[in-house]
């Protein structure tokens, strides 16, 4: 009986060491941290993916306006929403979200024990509440000049506001300089807060806020925008001018060019879906008429015109005075060889312009015959204004341009008196196809006779002048030789070896003893 004691004693004491040391506690080999842990879950990292996800649904569109709103629903109840971007969209705890702000946001929905659910929402504009084109804006440029004519400009000044047509057939505004001016109004079904989005084009990369100002209603606006253009042609662009009051009734947008470049083409209001946008066009104006002008007009340096016009009061304006001057009375005064535009303005109108040829002061007894009253067999050779980038001015607004190898061009004038005269030619040398200008070796580029006697050409040269501003080529006069000059009708005649020089006009000149 002790025996049996003993070894049961034995038996008991082992079995609780083995369960110590196991780690048991007698339930079974779990333990008090398992007991803790649910039935038939895992570790968070093991269990991650295995978790149910929370789906999210919507019976609407998830692209919404300002303003608009959408209803959540969770495949899972009590979850906790949350947005990634409330300045574009929030959301409620039941699940509405409301679109604040243009842009993309993530609606997601967690909840303890779920994986996370998530939905992209997009906000866009509201559709605009009307659209004005800027062709119905009162135009007004610095220098009073305005064409209805892209090539009514002169290239490169921004000197004008032309109007040119779009692809759709309306039109826009173009090649503003500084100071230039537009005035667009329209009328608003209602007072309210709307943003105004202008159709700006530029053809080098801009900052517009730097190159226009604007004010509505007189109040000034804000304008944050930058068009980025690569390559030459003009890039277009949507740029906000920022959020307005509109007033019920007529509303004004005035526009200030700050620099040249712009274009504009049409303005969008976006206000509410129920509010109504209709342009006020700005009232004709009549064109200041110039009783004498011309194409062109040619004075000599020193001599003066006078510009009639039965238009009172108006203010006159010169391109480059250092070419030509012009008083209060639109008395025009030639101070140096070259080009000029005067223009007559007036509050309420659109302005004129006369282009004033300043040619070189005559030497007594001097004739000058412009080339391009010449003639040629063919009309290969062609007389144009030249290209302004190319530098220089010639006398008398038109060279020729055109003058393939081979071509003769044949100039005549009259002479009341038989005499030996110095004979000059004024032009400059053709660009070459590295868009360069390189002197031109005239004994080897053109021929030339004088009343069908030959004249050597042999070591004339045409240099290329470089201008101050240091691109291009200016006019330069040439003395070509003696020749006699006979009573009645006389004629130069100029051949191409190889492409003929841009030529202005010839020159014969008395020989001075």
């Amino acid at each position: 009986m002790k025996k049996i004691k003993a070894l049961t004693l034995l038996s008991s004491l082992a079995l609780t060491m083995c369960l110590a040391s196991c780690g048991g506690n007698g339930n079974g080999g779990a333990s008090k941290a398992d007991e803790s842990t649910p039935a038939g879950s895992q570790t968070s990292t093991a269990s991650s993916s295995q978790l149910e996800k929370i789906e999210l649904t919507t019976e609407g569109s998830k692209t919404l306006h300002v303003g608009e709103t959408l209803q959540i629903k969770s495949s899972v109840e009590g979850v906790t929403y949350k947005s990634s971007n409330e300045k574009v969209a929030t959301v409620d705890q039941a699940g509405k979200v409301t679109a604040t702000g243009l842009g993309t946001a993530s609606i997601s929905a967690e909840k303890e024990g779920y994986r996370k659910g998530s939905m992209s929402i997009t906000v866009e504009r509201n559709p605009a509440s009307g659209k004005v084109e800027f062709e119905d804006a009162d135009h007004v440029s610095a220098d009073g000049w305005y064409s209805t004519s892209f090539f009514g400009m002169e290239f490169g000044t921004g000197s004008a506001t032309p109007v040119t047509t779009n692809d759709d057939g309306t039109a826009y505004i173009g090649s503003f300089g500084e100071g230039d001016k537009e005035t667009l109004k329209f009328t608003a079904s209602k007072a309210e807060q709307a943003e105004l989005l202008a159709y700006i084009g530029a053809s080098s990369t801009v900052n517009v806020g730097e190159a226009m100002s604007a004010k509505f209603n007189g109040a000034d606006l804000t304008i944050q925008g930058e068009i980025t253009v690569d390559g030459y042609n003009t890039t277009w662009a949507e740029v906000s001018l920022g959020t307005v009051n509109l007033i019920q009734g007529e509303n004004t947008l005035e526009l200030t060019m700050l620099a040249g470049g712009l274009s504009l083409d049409y303005l969008e209001v976006y206000g509410s879906a129920d509010t109504t946008i209709a342009t006020v066009a700005a009232p004709a104006k009549e064109t200041i008429a110039i009783t004498n002008a011309e194409e062109s007009l040619t004075i000599e340096v020193g001599d003066t015109l006078q510009i009639t016009s039965e238009t009172t009061e108006l203010t006159y304006l010169s391109s480059d005075e250092t070419v030509a001057t012009v008083d209060e009375n639109g008395l025009v005064t030639g101070v140096a060889t070259g080009q000029v535009k005067i223009t007559a303005k007036k509050d309420g109108m659109y302005g004129a312009r006369v282009t004033i040829n300043v040619t070189p002061k005559k030497a007594v007894g001097e004739i000058q015959v412009e080339a391009e009253t010449g003639v040629t067999e063919d009309g290969a050779i062609k007389a144009t204004a030249p290209w302004s980038m190319g530098g220089g001015t010639p006398a008398s607004g038109t060279t020729i341009s055109t003058w393939p190898a081979g071509e003769t061009l044949t100039v005549t004038f009259e002479a009341t008196e038989a005499k030996e005269m110095k004979l000059y030619m004024t032009g400059k040398p053709k660009m070459n196809s590295s868009y360069q200008y390189e002197d031109m070796d005239l004994g080897a580029a053109v021929s030339l006779k004088f009343n069908t006697v030959d004249v050597s050409l042999t070591g004339k040269t045409l240099p290329a002048q470089a201008l101050s501003s240091g691109w291009g080529a200016d006019y330069v006069q040439v003395e070509l030789g003696t020749v006699n000059v006979t009573v009645g009708t006389n004629t130069i005649a100029m051949t191409a070896i190889e492409d003929g020089p841009e030529l202005d006009y010839f020159s014969l000149k008395p020989i001075v003893a």
